[in-house]
């Protein structure tokens, strides 16, 4: 199982992550010289501060946030908000804020030291074209005031999944049902999105045609999670787990394995040691390393992956959605024992399922 995001700190217990696609972004950024990649680096220190404002909000209310990940086009919090309208409302709005709180710090700094402001073109094209310098206090403060202005001002913009987006869909469910108001959400979402990436293509510009595409699905995505949500709702997560499932020994060969334990239905396979403890597991898609003619000289113990996450069985299914459909495979346990283990897949299927059973 690739990892596509890598933790460079942890803080008030949150996992601060790079998502691989940043780290290429970086390199990239760097070709245009020093000034400009540290221009950019404090953009996305603004970016996690923005998401820090949103965690610390969310971890106010006691919700879990275990981590945040910044991509090329912006930073992820990890926040299950639950259906509540005023919740997602304070929690939405804090980003902008803090933005707009630095902005003014800012600001005040440079009316306080009588440095002239310089303009926002100005600021980004002397840094994207690499001929800005970092010892110039108005040019660094000028830039911080706008990435901040601009950064606030456009998470405010009702595009759903954005903060104006959920500030939007959670006033409409004070009013409505969560469902109906995230699918009036991501509608009006969507053709924001469309804009953004309209506009983008008649400027040129292409990170706002990048970020049009990424709301365009996300939209959709976190709309389909909301369904899902409630059509779990009132199930633990052992409700939902592929049970009944087969083990295999360390050291029984692939060829063994394919002709003797794999069956249909069964995708992931506990890896065990002679005690019986789970040492790993085997993924029907990590048999493809394997050529045909050394299906019986490798055992499973040489092609399993060794790290997997556990859940236990009597967590509600609707509060931890997020953390299952992030993960290719969790194994669940309930009271130390294993009782089978779930993957986005898997509660697709559960949710198609009750969904069709709840409108019979």
């Amino acid at each position: 199982m690739m990892k596509y995001s890598y933790r460079i700190f942890r803080l008030f217990g949150i996992s601060v992550e790079l998502h691989i696609t940043f780290i290429f972004f970086l390199l990239l950024i760097s070709v245009l010289g020093l000034p400009s990649l540290i221009f950019f680096i404090s953009i996305f220190l603004i970016v996690l501060m923005h998401e820090f404002s949103h965690s610390l909000v969310a971890m106010g209310f006691d919700i879990p946030v275990p981590r945040i990940v910044l991509t090329p086009i912006g930073g992820l919090a990890s926040i299950e908000v639950p259906e509540d309208p005023k919740k997602e409302i304070v929690i939405s709005i804090a980003g902008p804020l803090s933005n707009f709180v630095l902005a003014a710090i800012v600001y005040a700094i440079l009316v306080f030291t009588k440095l002239p402001l310089v303009g926002y073109w100005t600021v980004i094209q002397n840094f994207s074209t690499g001929s800005a310098t970092i010892a110039n206090p108005a040019f660094i403060l000028s830039g911080m005031l706008w990435v901040n202005l601009m950064l606030g001002l456009f998470n405010t913009v009702p595009g759903f999944p954005m903060d104006g987006g959920r500030v939007f869909r959670a006033m409409l469910a004070l009013w409505m049902d969560y469902i109906h108001a995230t699918k009036i959400a991501v509608h009006v979402g969507q053709f924001i999105a469309f804009m953004m990436v309209m506009v983008g293509l008649l400027q040129p510009h292409l990170w706002l045609i990048l970020i049009g595409v990424f709301l365009y699905y996300a939209g959709n995505s976190e709309l389909q999670i909301v369904k899902i949500k409630h059509s779990l709702r009132g199930l633990t997560v052992g409700n939902i787990t592929v049970r009944d499932i087969r083990h295999v020994n360390e050291s029984t060969s692939v060829g063994d394995f394919i002709r003797l334990i794999a069956r249909p239905g069964q995708d992931y396979y506990p890896v065990t040691e002679g005690s019986g403890r789970i040492i790993g597991i085997l993924g029907i898609e990590d048999l493809r390393v394997v050529s045909r003619a050394d299906l019986d000289k490798i055992n499973v113990r040489g092609i399993m992956t060794r790290g997997f996450n556990v859940m236990d069985a009597r967590l509600e299914a609707e509060k931890v959605i997020g953390k299952i459909l992030g993960s290719d495979f969790l194994l669940v346990v309930d009271s130390d024992r294993v009782v089978g283990y779930t993957t986005p897949e898997s509660v697709f299927e559960a949710a198609r399922f009750h969904t069709i059973k709840g409108r019979l």
